[in-house]
């Protein structure tokens, strides 16, 4: 038996729709095509399109970049800083 994910009441899965809260269960198909979108918004094309449809360019750009680095831990935060300011040092004494 599986469990209703809206009021938790065991259901039969061949029903499409639950006994006790009357929510649809999805399809297969719903499903799928969620984890399509999903997916897509994970790519370099999903992550374009919502730079350009943002109001503004910079606007779209500072809200990835905010997007990106909150999904970093602190050690990863710490790791980047390292590489950018290894490569500032590297810029300056060739400059």
């Amino acid at each position: 038996m599986n469990k209703c994910q809206v009021c938790g009441a065991a259901n039969d899965p061949k029903e499409i729709r639950c006994a006790d809260c009357g929510v649809f269960y999805p399809t297969l198909a719903e499903l799928l095509a969620a984890e399509e979108r999903y997916e897509e918004q994970q790519t370099l094309k999903g992550f374009l399109k919502r730079i350009v449809g943002a109001e503004s360019i910079k606007q779209g750009v500072c809200d990835e970049f905010k997007m990106f680095k909150a999904g970093l831990s602190n050690t990863a935060l710490f790791t980047l800083y390292v590489i950018v300011a290894f490569i500032f040092a590297l810029l300056i004494t060739v400059i």
